[in-house]
């Protein structure tokens, strides 16, 4: 079975034919894809529910943050806190260090973020990030965390800190 099927029809009326063309999309093909955004919605907000842990920076000793959600895919990535309207942290994993550029569109409140090495130390801070505002690091990172607003500030981290989670 194809994805779409045509229909011709001859259509008579006042003494001439036309042809109609009916397009009519198949039934398996809407189950596919209802399956399909199914799964893929199920794989997103799984992805938030594995892990929930404390970011602690291990030079202050001090705790960061409490039940931070882990992204690790693209989907949970993607979204990030955009939408959200609780503050929370969030810790983005990528496969190697790289320039991770944001975007606060769609987050409604500032926050702050850490841009950590292959080794978790702080490479880079931002603090106060604005909604509706965008972010590009001057140095990569392995790790992004992204912490309520004013959470830099209240732990004193600084440039090279080592974090834990």
């Amino acid at each position: 079975m194809t994805l779409f099927q045509t229909k011709v029809k001859q259509f008579t009326r006042y003494q001439f034919t036309l042809p109609v063309k009916k397009t009519i999309i198949s039934l398996s093909f809407i189950s596919n894809l209802t399956l399909i955004c199914y799964n893929t919605l199920t794989f997103y907000y799984l992805s938030f529910l594995i892990l929930n842990m404390n970011i602690k920076n291990k030079t202050k000793k001090n705790l960061l943050a409490k039940n931070a959600k882990i992204c690790k895919n693209i989907f949970s990535k993607g979204l990030g806190l955009m939408f959200s309207r609780k503050q929370k942290a969030i810790i983005f994993i990528f496969k190697k260090e790289k320039k991770v550029p944001l975007h606060m569109l769609f987050v409604f409140y500032p926050i702050d973020v850490l841009f950590l090495d292959k080794n978790k130390n702080v490479a880079e801070k931002k603090e106060n990030f604005k909604p509706f505002t965008f972010y590009s690091p001057k140095n990569k990172s392995k790790y992004v965390i992204e912490l309520p607003k004013d959470a830099i500030r209240k732990t004193k981290t600084v440039l090279g800190d080592k974090i834990e989670f």
